[in-house]
């Protein structure tokens, strides 16, 4: 089988995330990549193979992005393997928040649990849930495999 599309040319490392944004009637995704950059692609401006720019580029300060998660229309979550979770504005092309966490060079796993609320889930066992209007801790469940946990 053969892949309906093909990017080429704007990572220069491995995809290691690809999401869609959750708007229903958005044709646009985001790829994260060891190159540290996230990149934003409309769905229906790529042709069978292309080398277009992508519609938005965010950088991730230098350090190879781990795992993306949408948190709405215009925002997405972004981990880095500088123990970083970055809340992004699509309309600011920039990052709004930070949380650096010394767990989160285990992160295995982001999920949005709710519009305000995400999780995370690390290599030891651990599943933390975050609001990210403040970037806080709500509430830290063990899991009684204490495994590494690599979906939510």
């Amino acid at each position: 089988m053969q892949p309906a599309l093909k990017i080429t040319g704007q990572h220069k490392g491995a995809i290691t995330s690809i999401v869609q944004m959750p708007d229903s009637s958005s044709d646009l995704f985001l790829t994260g990549c060891s190159d540290g950059y996230v990149r934003m692609y409309a769905l229906s401006a790529l042709s069978e193979e292309t080398t277009e720019s992508p519609v938005y580029q965010f950088d991730q300060s230098s350090t190879g992005v781990k795992q993306l998660c949408t948190m709405s229309e215009n925002t997405f979550l972004s981990s880095g393997m500088d123990n970083t979770v970055r809340l992004w504005d699509v309309r600011a092309q920039d990052h709004q928040r930070l949380l650096k966490d010394p767990n989160f060079g285990q992160l295995t796993w982001l999920q949005k649990y709710n519009s305000n609320i995400f999780a995370s889930a690390c290599n030891d066992g651990l599943v933390n849930f975050w609001d990210v209007r403040k970037m806080q801790l709500v509430k830290q469940v063990t899991l009684p495999s204490h495994g590494s946990i690599s979906a939510l």
